[in-house]
């Protein structure tokens, strides 16, 4: 019996967010907030943790590096009830300061 089209595309699809989400959890650590982090720095990074951890408790906040506070753009938002994810990426100042380490 031949596989389709899209259930060679599906499968592949599948095995990718599998062979991801094995990435993400073999290369996750929890920091001291409780957070949980992924991430290569200064190009991405993923903290998932409770909503009270977080300054901005509720609904999107999107904030671009504009040379204050902690370097990178940001974009949290909620992902199930009580929790949130923020996503830090890439930016010319994070660049700078990981590689002035």
């Amino acid at each position: 019996m031949a596989m389709t089209r899209k259930k060679k595309i599906a499968i592949l699809i599948a095995l990718f967010v599998g062979l991801m989400g094995l990435l993400l959890l073999v290369t996750g650590e929890h920091d001291g907030s409780g957070r949980f982090r992924v991430g290569f720095a200064p190009f991405l990074r993923v903290d998932l943790a409770p909503k009270s951890t977080w300054i901005v408790q509720s609904g999107v906040n999107i904030a671009g590096d504009r040379g204050i506070g902690a370097a990178g753009n940001f974009v949290e938002f909620p992902v199930f009830p009580g929790y949130r994810v923020g996503i830090r990426y890439f930016s010319k100042r994070w660049w700078r300061e990981e590689h002035a380490k």
